[in-house]
């Protein structure tokens, strides 16, 4: 065995220094070997997809058209070139497709391989989509009111006195004729009522989307103000006889009943009393003379939280009886 191992110490021997001789051309021999091998490769044809972005350049407001068409914002451009080349095309490394739509008499924009900036040896193979149909409509303007849609109830014993303020009152609406025309008014977002309590609300809110091609001359959020007040119940009392006070002299009251409209807290007027109310005519300061007169007819000792918000008629004629 000694034998065999002594046998095999020339060979490994030899091995070594069979990799270690000509080091150096070995080594060049390799970078070479490589070199050759990317520029073999690397000129041959290769073929890639990108996406290009698409901007477009529409016909002046003083034309009156709008285009109705929805424009991709990209397409597939498909390119066949020098390998090393097309490998560093991507999105963003190519301009944008421009399609010059400045004149509405077209029905169809053709996407032009020619306005790609290329490097030489690169070409298009193909472009998806090759070309767009296009449809325009009459392009019109109209000034709409802004309505502000509440939902929701107030808070018990509050209440929301409608409408409800808002800046600006109008917005112009721009688009095809045939929607525009069919529009009456403009809606904010709804506003929800429950919770707010009472007081003076200011919001911001953003208005509904127009119809499908339409669009806002201003899309800015309105500004709404909200007045949210205590509760106010309303109750009238038919035909309330009117009773004479002070002074001394028989008179004739014409007419001598009225109607007596009553406003305020809801739970004051449910429990108020017909028969407490009563309106009076003041005699104290009339002159003693055979003449009528106009005199107002008041309405006092009303509960807390209820007042009058009219008399009908608020002045009877006051006649002396003989």
């Amino acid at each position: 065995m000694a034998a065999s191992r002594q046998s095999q110490l020339p060979t490994l021997a030899a091995v070594g220094r069979s990799l270690t001789e000509n080091l150096g051309l070995k080594i060049f021999a390799i970078v070479a070997a490589v070199i050759l091998f990317s520029l073999v490769h690397g000129a041959g044809d290769a073929e890639r997809s990108v996406m290009v972005d698409v901007v477009a350049l529409l016909p002046p407001p003083e034309a009156h058209k709008l285009l109705l068409t929805t424009l991709p914002d990209q397409v597939r451009v498909t390119l066949r070139g020098r390998r090393t080349l097309v490998q560093t095309l991507g999105h963003g490394s190519l301009a944008p497709i421009q399609l010059d739509l400045r004149d509405p008499s077209k029905h169809f924009v053709i996407l032009d391989a020619d306005q790609l900036d290329l490097p030489a040896g690169v070409r298009v193979v193909q472009i998806a989509p090759a070309n767009v149909p296009l449809e325009w409509a009459e392009r019109v303007e109209r000034r709409l009111p802004i309505v502000v849609p509440l939902v929701g109830h107030a808070r018990d014993g509050l209440e929301v006195p409608t409408p409800v303020r808002v800046q600006p009152t109008f917005v112009d609406v721009i688009g095809p004729r045939a929607e525009v025309s069919e529009l009456t008014e403009v809606q904010t977002q709804p506003i929800d009522m429950s919770p707010f309590g009472a007081g003076t609300q200011e919001l911001r809110q953003p208005l509904v989307a127009p119809a499908e091609h339409a669009r806002y001359a201003s899309a800015a959020p309105v500004r709404v103000v909200v007045d949210v007040t205590p509760a106010v119940a309303r109750r009238t009392l038919r035909h309330v006889s009117v009773s004479a006070v002070g002074g001394g002299a028989r008179v004739e009251l014409r007419p001598a009943r009225v109607d007596v409209e009553l406003e305020g807290d809801p739970g004051a007027l449910d429990v108020l009393d017909e028969d407490a109310v009563l309106p009076t005519v003041d005699l104290t300061d009339v002159p003693a003379t055979p003449n009528a007169a106009l005199r107002p007819v008041t309405l006092t000792a009303l509960p807390a939280g209820v007042r009058v918000s009219a008399l009908t008629p608020a002045q009877v004629l006051v006649t002396p009886m003989r």
